[in-house]
């Protein structure tokens, strides 16, 4: 699928799961458990992502909701939207037809370029590893005392 300003986008459910709450989206990869955020802009970028929308509508939504240059909307929203197909987050869509334009409520209004902020390595950090022992492995590693058995 060839893409442009007018290609559809959508997440990539089977590589990833993401959220927003308030400005924020947290999104973490499934296949190696990278952690992804974004806050103000980016959050806006990835809801409507969810919507699946066109690059075209994501930055004409970007430019009225934080009144900046439809330019400066429309190149960092590009930028934002390649990085995200780099890290397999978002896909093409074919034939999306999405309701109306849903805009998240209250925002800062504050434009900062959406930028994609990237931890990897929590799968590691998260997991338990080694993992933990097991009671009996502590009972062998150390002597235990028993309220009340000492003479």
């Amino acid at each position: 699928m060839m893409l442009s300003a007018e290609t559809h986008f959508g997440c990539n459910d089977a590589q990833c799961r993401g959220r927003v709450v308030d400005e924020d989206a947290a999104i973490v990869s499934l296949v190696d458990g990278t952690y992804y955020s974004m806050d103000g802009a980016g959050a806006l970028v990835w809801s409507l992502v969810e919507q699946q929308r066109s690059e075209r509508e994501i930055a004409s939504a970007v430019a009225v909701w934080y009144n900046v240059a439809p330019a400066q909307a429309s190149a960092d929203v590009h930028r934002l939207i390649e990085e995200l197909l780099a890290e397999q987050l978002i896909i093409a869509v074919a034939n999306a037809s999405a309701p109306s334009l849903v805009l998240p409520s209250a925002p800062s209004r504050r434009y900062i370029a959406p930028h994609l902020n990237i931890y990897r390595g929590m799968m590691e950090l998260l997991a338990l590893e080694p993992p933990t022992p097991a009671l009996a492995d502590i009972a062998r590693s150390a002597p235990v005392v028993l309220a009340g058995t000492m003479s």
